[in-house]
């Protein structure tokens, strides 16, 4: 199908074309004189090159450190006169950015939520916590995208002030040795599969059963940790390392193995060149927002041998439509398919 000019289709273009629209309203809203304004996850930088070329005093939170961003798990303790936030991937994302902008604009102050109507922001207003936002109203519609304007009010009463207040702790059965092992996780709002073991993780430990152990183990695009706690259940001598793109979702997987060295990081970026591993497990996304996007996966196969051991593996499950064997047989001396089912298949892939 032909992309509509003017429209979001679905193509790499979409996230400029709403951060264009939010551009548009705010420049003329905002500037030097109002006072230091919390942008949040502005992935494509370009409302905040634009508000910055203005002279407005921007400072950033972003969850996720994508493209070699800095990211952190929880906003700067620091006070701010205004808040622009990017529609969150679920509600639970979004009521957890929406707390931390309360926590952080003061009280009068304004908070302009902007993203796409298939996104969801038509539904944004009876989301926004009427205990600490004015009724969300729409100042800008433009190319299936609009920005909702609200003011932050006087009460604070319920307000969750810190990471820490979003913990949640959910017991998961993880299938290890034939039998089910229940184990507690922590996990924060927007991390993948929150509180349950999902289907394509399980099949993936279905068809880790039969490798043998492992000293140095790497949970590429980790969580919460899920396949790191099984692996150090599985192989209690290994050494586990976490690599995830997400920051609570990390520090909740850091908490889930306490001590494992964790990386911060898109896809390798983050990740010293010298490290090696015996195995590299993952159950890499397929999707960006509402968008298919193989990147993940391709960057995981064709990155991963560079940090293998010469007797290492890389295991990851795919959805079964993907037909991730070709890349792997592309890319791999050795590649072999450890279990298929309906709907997925683990592959695995080493240099020998």
């Amino acid at each position: 199908m032909a992309k509509r000019k003017g429209r979001l289709g679905n193509s790499a273009n979409r996230d400029p074309v709403i951060a264009g629209v939010a551009i548009e309203h705010l420049i003329g809203e905002l500037d030097a004189a109002d006072g230091a304004v919390l942008l949040v996850d502005d992935d494509t930088d370009l409302v905040a090159d634009a508000l910055t070329a203005e002279g407005v005093q921007v400072q950033r939170w972003n969850r996720r450190a994508l493209d070699g961003r800095g990211a952190r798990a929880w906003p700067e303790d620091e006070q701010v006169a205004a808040g622009v936030l990017r529609l969150s991937r679920d509600w639970l994302s979004f009521d957890f950015a929406l707390h931390a902008l309360a926590s952080r604009i003061k009280p009068g102050g304004r908070l302009w939520v902007y993203g796409a109507n298939d996104e969801g922001i038509r539904s944004a207003p009876r989301r926004i916590a009427e205990a600490f936002f004015t009724e969300p109203e729409t100042v800008h519609l433009k190319r299936r995208a609009r920005v909702l304007e609200c003011v932050r009010n006087e009460t604070s009463e319920g307000l969750k002030r810190s990471l820490q207040d979003f913990r949640t702790t959910s017991e998961v059965s993880l299938p290890l040795g034939g039998a089910q092992h229940k184990v507690d996780l922590v996990s924060y709002p927007g991390a993948f599969a929150r509180g349950r073991l999902d289907s394509g993780t399980e099949i993936l430990l279905r068809g880790l059963e039969g490798l043998k152990p492992r000293k140095q183990v790497l949970d590429f695009c980790a969580g919460v940790g899920v396949v790191g706690v099984w692996a150090k259940l599985r192989w209690p001598e290994a050494e586990v390392s976490l690599l995830e793109v997400d920051a609570p979702s990390l520090e909740a997987a850091k908490q889930n193995l306490p001590g494992a060295p964790s990386f911060l990081s898109d896809s390798w970026r983050e990740l010293p060149k010298a490290e090696r591993f015996d195995a590299i497990i993952s159950n890499p996304p397929i999707h960006r927002g509402t968008e298919e996007d193989m990147g993940v996966l391709h960057d995981l196969v064709r990155g991963a041998s560079e940090h293998l051991t010469v007797s290492g593996v890389l295991v990851c499950v795919v959805q079964k439509s993907v037909g991730a064997g070709a890349l792997f047989n592309d890319t791999y001396k050795n590649s072999r398919l450890l279990l298929e089912t309906n709907a997925f298949q683990v592959w695995c892939g080493s240099k020998r």
